[in-house]
């Protein structure tokens, strides 16, 4: 509903008196100006509760599957974790994430130091929060591409800056380095790679590498920032790379040559092909970087004598680990693993030759991936005491159990959004695509409104045959205390972001093997008030000479998100 708001406020006084209380007079209008009734009829309604369980086809398997299979069993084989770190989005370098996940199967993960929120925008009239809130889902649909999970400092874009120095007057180094540090001793990266040098382009791009640079130690450095090694440990990552003359600057040519001549440079060439998705990693970061939408427009091919050689010249590197190979063209040559560490040789083949050949024989695969979950392949032994690879390496191996299975599960909401102090439906579809019958044990449901310690069981039971599906829709009451997760803007710098987070977990197991395994489904829903307002035109909105003795003038636009009609009092204070 949208509804223009008038009111004339006039004086017969003249001169800087009357300038004056008629600007009194304005502002006593802001505190309340008027009550005006409102009708809306609701946007959605909520159904009713009902619990079932049918069977019902399920999509054969496609290519997509086999896709995804793939990589689940290449990320069994890549021990290592890299890093990309860039001050705003679309920063990152997509093609070498792209090309690390995809072809090597390492794990990859990319920091951003802001939002973006501080630039320009190409699609629309959003800017500063708005905007931020635009190009953070951008980042995601952007990071799912290159299949890397996107992590930000939430520190703020406030425009173009000319120089480290100034960025730092308004970030507080001190607090964005301690950002840094703690996403470092979180996410645990073996290398950290950036675009940003210390000296050249945006003064964002600047004060990003300098914090890079010192995070790099600070990190391992347990008497910095102490306060976050309660249930955290300290982290050395082992080298840190910058690419090569990426900003077009003069400051880090001296480095750069030195790191030409003595080899340390790594070559990275994004026009190889990935024979599984049909397409170089350069399309496919460049299919990546035109998520970034609210900065294009973007180039749609890439040229014909293909993308530029990507060169990054090694920056740092820990104590202990041994010389970069020369020229080489892995960040991981020589890398060292934790002396208790051992990976066991050719663990996942069939006859000699490794599980990504026999994708498309997924029985077969799913008996090999059995047989070593059995053999307890990773799990940790009692002599280790850094066990997080072991940690991270168990669940890849239940995600390939899981994909090789076929077993998938969704899980939706029947409302666009929750409303506190009402009740809505989530439905839950669990489907077997796989060639074996599963046998679905039981399921438990978490997010706000499920109970006291965030869970729910449902019931959810039975034998799962190929081919087959089964569902069933979970009513949950929303808390009034719920809190609100619109308007967007208002939430970018704090975890409600991107709304609720609700999933369920799934266990099951695969017929005769007593092999049990857990599925999860995931999804987001955003939290609003029964009457959001969703906008009003113009906000702020500026007193000039011109308009001092015009009517106020507002366009408000509401929405209803109840089950029912609604009436009532619309008033500006």
């Amino acid at each position: 509903m949208t509804m223009m708001l008038r009111n004339n406020f006039k004086t017969g006084h003249t001169g800087a008196e009357a300038k004056g209380r008629r600007w009194r007079r304005a502002r006593k209008t802001f505190l309340f100006l008027l009550c005006v009734s409102v009708s809306l009829w609701p946007a959605a309604g909520f159904p009713d509760f009902t619990l079932s369980l049918r069977a019902q086809a399920a999509p054969v398997q496609h290519s997509a599957d086999r896709t995804e299979l793939h990589q689940a069993l290449l990320d069994l084989t890549n021990l290592w974790t890299v890093m990309c770190v860039a001050a705003h989005p679309d920063d990152e370098d997509g093609a070498t994430l792209t090309l690390l996940r995809r072809k090597h199967g390492a794990h990859t993960v990319t920091l951003f130091s802001t939002y973006g929120e501080g630039g320009q925008n190409a699609i629309g009239p959003e800017l500063y929060e708005e905007l931020g809130v635009i190009r953070a889902r951008e980042t995601l649909k952007a990071a799912d591409i290159q299949g890397s999970q996107a992590h930000f400092l939430a520190l703020r874009d406030f425009g173009f800056s000319k120089s480290a120095e100034e960025t730092f007057r308004i970030w507080d180094r001190e607090e964005a380095l301690s950002r840094m540090v703690l996403k470092i001793r979180k996410l645990r990266p073996d290398v950290i790679i950036t675009n940003h040098d210390i000296t050249s382009g945006h003064g964002h791009h600047q004060a990003t590498g300098r914090l890079v640079e010192e995070a790099f130690d600070a990190a391992a450095d347990a008497s910095r920032f102490p306060e976050q090694l309660i249930g955290l440990s300290v982290w050395q990552p082992q080298r840190l790379f910058v690419r090569v003359n990426y900003e077009s600057g003069t400051g880090s040519k001296k480095l750069e040559d030195t790191a030409a001549r003595t080899g340390e440079i790594v070559s990275i060439d994004p026009n190889e092909r990935d024979a599984v998705r049909g397409s170089t990693y350069a399309e496919q970061a460049l299919q990546a970087l035109q998520q970034h939408a609210s900065q294009g427009p973007w180039p749609q091919t890439i040229p014909k004598e293909g993308a530029p050689i990507i060169r990054y010249r090694l920056a740092r590197q820990s104590k202990g680990v041994a010389a970069l190979p020369s020229n080489t063209r892995t960040f991981f040559d020589r890398l060292r693993l934790n002396e208790n560490y051992a990976m066991p040789p050719n663990p996942l083949t069939i006859d000699g030759r490794p599980l990504t050949d026999f994708v498309s024989e997924r029985v077969r695969v799913l008996e090999a991936l059995i047989a070593a979950r059995k053999s307890k392949l990773f799990s940790v032994p009692s002599t280790e005491k850094d066990n997080w690879r072991y940690s991270r390496l168990n669940p890849r191996l239940t995600e390939a159990l899981v994909k090789a299975s076929g077993v998938k599960a969704s899980l939706t909401s029947q409302s666009s959004v929750l409303v506190p102090g009402t009740k809505t439906t989530f439905s839950l579809t669990v489907s077997n695509q796989g060639d074996k019958e599963v046998h679905i044990r039981g399921a438990m449901f978490t997010g706000a409104g499920t109970g006291m310690d965030g869970l729910r069981k449902i019931n959810l039971r039975g034998n799962l045959s190929p081919q087959k599906s089964m569902s069933a829709e979970i009513e949950l009451e929303i808390p009034a205390t719920a809190r609100m997760t619109v308007p967007h803007a208002a939430h970018l710098y704090d975890d409600t972001l991107f709304g609720e987070a609700y999933s369920v977990g799934i266990m099951f197991d695969i017929v005769g093997e007593r092999v049990i395994l857990p599925l999860s489904a995931f999804t987001r829903v955003d939290v609003a008030p029964a009457v959001e307002i969703a906008s009003i035109i113009p906000s702020p909105y500026i007193f000039t000479p011109a308009n001092l003795n015009q009517p106020l003038s507002f366009k408000v636009r509401l929405v209803n998100h109840q089950d029912k009609p609604f009436k009532g009092e619309f008033g500006i204070a």
